[in-house]
């Protein structure tokens, strides 16, 4: 693996994430409120240290697998440590690790914070937190398009792993093809709540920023008491629908609202995400009635915002869920381990491993009673091979062993069990609010540095979905 090659790529998505940081020193400027200059300070530095590589290096038209994995894997690493300038410059509540802690948060869209005091920080500095959310949630996509097509054969590859090998060809673009994908609907539905947002009476800044947070199923808000500062069933609603919408494929809204080639229930793991937040919207209603509201209007309207932005793994709140009754805070806890759907901006496991998961323990059921029984296993009417069965199921068992070997180690520096095993399922699946202190209404400041920084790599690992990350930690990576 040449070393020369991959800084050459980290310095471009690196110079990419100065020039985002630009944009919100503009923002800072407009509003006069001395986070500008910190932003533009920063970001001409970054694209500075970004563009230096590339002017030595030549570029490269094929990389190896290994140098794509490092390519990606780094600038993760990078951008997430470069995000923390700005707030780390800007001084209290940002100490070293609280700056640290809030980037990672940002770009891997988790939406947990240390700020007990939203509203008081510039809103300059308000845009870049946001903004972190929209170019994570959008990462997946900025890689392709500036990584993968330079690589022939390997992009479609690696692309493929975000969709964890289930996701039928039909709805699955060619590396060619992303770029549509991002600017019609990535890009669209952002501006599209935005727009709804400010109809709705939200100002334009907080709009903006809100429908980052929601498409990238991020969770930062600009208010102290996140959605339910506004007490509007409107801003609620809308807020809700774009939740729903962006924990589904991409490739498969691209598929039905440009190339009319999907029906909106017809695949089965859309299917099955969207009856897993009807029947936990149901539950989690039975269950909170009467305990903590009196009238159905009132636990539906909560519960079922509760339920969609912990199922999708955004993370706004509208109540402080770490109050309702224990069997709605469980449906909460397997929401966040298990998310939306592969392909989308949500974390967790992702319910296409869910459905590859029952349809492998029917098999073994029926093989029990017939032995000699020769079956397949199908997802969308397509054919799963079993090596990428086998890697759903590694995949599921590695990811609890590290939300329980995260929640130990937390819980050694002090933290509660119930916080430490939420607050590791939350950042594991990049959810963000778990229970107790860093619940929907409280806040990750009181939970000591190492366990931030735990959570931090945790986040990381997450959006990453594991093997992106440690594959360059192990030995075998760096062998020839």
């Amino acid at each position: 693996m040449k070393t020369t090659i991959t800084t050459y790529y980290i310095g471009f998505i690196l110079a990419m994430v100065g020039i985002f940081m630009l944009i919100s020193a503009m923002v800072g400027f407009l509003y006069h409120d001395g986070s500008g200059s910190i932003l533009l300070v920063t970001g001409f530095l970054i694209i500075g240290i970004g563009l230096f590589p590339m002017i030595f290096i030549p570029r490269k038209q094929r990389l190896t697998i290994r140098e794509a994995i490092f390519i990606v894997a780094g600038s993760w690493l990078v951008i997430n440590f470069a995000g923390a300038i700005p707030f780390y410059l800007y001084g209290t509540p940002f100490t070293i690790t609280n700056a640290i802690f809030e980037s990672f948060s940002g770009f891997t869209t988790t939406g947990a914070t240390i700020l007990e005091k939203i509203e008081i920080i510039p809103k300059g500095l308000l845009f870049w937190r946001s903004m972190t959310h929209w170019i994570g949630g959008i990462g997946i996509i900025v890689f392709a398009l500036s990584i993968l097509p330079t690589m022939g054969h390997v992009s479609r590859s690696l692309f493929r792993q975000e969709y964890t090998g289930l996701a039928s060809p039909p709805s699955f673009p060619r590396a060619k093809d992303i770029a549509r994908v991002v600017v019609l609907v990535y890009v669209g539905l952002t501006a599209l709540e935005s727009l709804l947002l400010m109809v709705a009476g939200v100002s334009i800044f907080e709009s903006v920023t809100t429908a980052f947070g929601t498409i990238a199923t991020g969770g930062f808000s600009p208010r102290d008491n996140s959605i339910a500062a506004y007490n509007s069933i409107s801003v609620e609603m809308i807020v809700l629908v774009f939740m729903v919408i962006s924990g589904i494929n991409f490739a498969f809204l691209y598929s039905l609202l440009f190339k009319r080639r999907a029906k909106l229930f017809g695949g089965e793991t859309i299917r099955f995400y969207l009856v897993l937040l009807l029947v936990s919207t149901l539950i989690t209603v039975a269950s909170i009635k009467g305990f903590n509201y009196l009238r159905w209007g009132e636990a539906f309207r909560y519960g079922i915002f509760q339920v969609v932005s912990v199922g999708t793994s955004t993370g706004f709140a509208t109540a402080d869920s770490s109050v309702w009754r224990p069997s709605a805070q469980l449906i909460l806890v397997f929401l966040a381990l298990i998310c939306a759907t592969a392909g989308s901006t949500s974390g967790g496991i992702k319910v296409d491993r869910i459905v590859l998961f029952a349809k492998l323990v029917n098999i073994r059921i029926k093989q029990v009673i017939h032995p000699n029984i020769v079956t397949a296993v199908r997802i969308e009417n397509q054919m799963i091979q079993l090596e990428f069965a086998d890697k759903a199921m590694f995949f599921i068992v590695f990811y609890l062993f590290i939300v329980i070997t995260a929640t130990l180690m937390i819980t050694l520096t002090g933290v509660k069990v119930i916080e430490a095993f939420t607050g590791s399922v939350a950042c594991m699946g990049n959810v963000g609010p778990g229970l107790g202190k860093v619940g929907s209404m409280g806040n990750y400041n009181s939970v000591p540095d190492t366990a931030k920084y735990i959570l931090s790599a945790v986040m990381l690992i997450g959006r990453l979905e594991i093997f992106g990350l440690l594959l360059p930690l192990t030995p075998e990576f760096w062998r020839k």
